[in-house]
């Protein structure tokens, strides 16, 4: 991912997985909400591209797509837009 990134520019990975009954209860947004009350730019994350719940969450918190799927479908989204 590096060759879409700069990595002096995006240097926080974001991770965060949801799992089973608990999606769909808001409970990424509020993690992130209060996670990035101190983070406020230079994070990236990949996700699959066909996971459309996560990518609407992303990209309505703030993330941007920047890249096309990968081979595995892996897109590449960063923050802030």
């Amino acid at each position: 991912y590096y060759e879409d990134i700069d990595p002096k520019e995006f240097p926080i990975t974001f991770g965060i997985r949801i799992y089973g009954e608990t999606r769909g209860k808001g409970l990424a947004q509020y993690f992130m909400d209060r996670t990035f009350e101190d983070i406020k730019r230079g994070v990236w994350l990949s996700t699959s591209f066909d996971n459309i719940p996560a990518v609407k969450s992303y990209t309505k918190f703030g993330f941007k797509r920047v890249s096309d799927p990968d081979l595995r479908g892996k897109i590449l989204m960063v923050y802030p837009a």
